[in-house]
């Protein structure tokens, strides 16, 4: 079975993994390997890297780690096509032995990586309003940070607006 991530999820810019660099050869506190990038060719094999994330991606992936579920990036520039428009990277851990442990002790200890997906939001709204029937509508689609995080946020940041006419 082929997932069409191309055709029935365009708003995915990549799809890949990272992973603790446990190498003393490699520098980098990840390895990050990148299977899947929108526009570039399904048969060429996929990218690995050593990086050292900065705090935003830092934050994002150590949040996933210590709460055992999925963490975002406030909008960003890709480091893969920084010439395109900003994404969010989304990161769901994985743990050894394959659940979520129980105490957050016990998920650093066990924490493997985290796979992640950068959305590109401008793309994902396009392909979401491209088939809905002509809209008087006015979407603008705004990043506030979490709710339930007391450390200091980014500043609130409009990511998609599109104006067809209508009224708000």
């Amino acid at each position: 079975h082929v997932l069409k991530i191309r055709e029935q999820l365009p708003g995915i810019d990549s799809v890949g993994y990272v992973r603790p660099n446990s190498s003393r050869q490699a520098p980098g506190d990840f390895l990050l390997r990148l299977v899947y990038l929108f526009d570039r060719p399904l048969d060429q094999p996929s990218l690995a890297m050593p990086v050292t994330p900065e705090p935003i991606r830092r934050d994002a992936i150590f949040r996933a780690r210590d709460t055992g579920d999925m963490a975002a990036t406030g909008p960003l520039r890709s480091h893969i096509n920084p010439d395109r428009p900003d994404i969010f990277l989304i990161f769901l851990p994985l743990y050894r032995h394959g659940m979520a442990p129980e105490l957050p002790e016990l998920r650093r200890q066990n924490f493997e990586g985290a796979v992640f997906l950068a959305l590109q939001p401008a793309r994902l709204m396009q392909s979401v309003l491209k088939n809905q029937p002509a809209m008087d509508a006015y979407v603008r689609l705004r990043y506030e940070g979490y709710v339930d995080d007391g450390r200091p946020q980014l500043a609130p940041v409009t990511v998609y607006e599109n104006f067809n006419g209508g009224r708000f």
